[in-house]
């Protein structure tokens, strides 16, 4: 005879030690919450909805370490000041000559 297994599976239980970790991370915010999934809950049993967000934070995590140099890849700032006259700049630009 067959066992029958009930579908879909029920989900992993969540350790209360698990829950605590989770809560604290994600009341960080949700980028840390995240971040606490991809990186530090690697082994731990999940219900399947948190499961999938360790796997996306992993991902990500994963495209992340792989850019050689970050800072090639991140948009540069730039400041946009409020609009001065044009004699009060070649003021300026005379002064830094002079």
């Amino acid at each position: 005879m067959t066992a029958v297994r009930p579908w879909p599976p029920r989900p992993a239980p969540l350790s209360d030690e698990a829950a605590v970790r989770l809560t604290v991370a994600f009341s960080e915010g949700e980028g840390a919450g995240l971040l606490h999934l991809g990186a530090a809950e690697l082994d731990t049993p999940l219900p399947p909805a948190l499961a999938f967000f360790r796997e996306l934070s992993r991902s990500l995590l994963g495209r992340v370490c792989q850019l050689a140099e970050p800072e090639q890849h991140a948009p540069r700032a730039v400041f946009i000041g409020p609009r001065l006259p044009v004699d009060v700049i070649e003021a300026r630009l005379r002064a830094l000559r002079d």
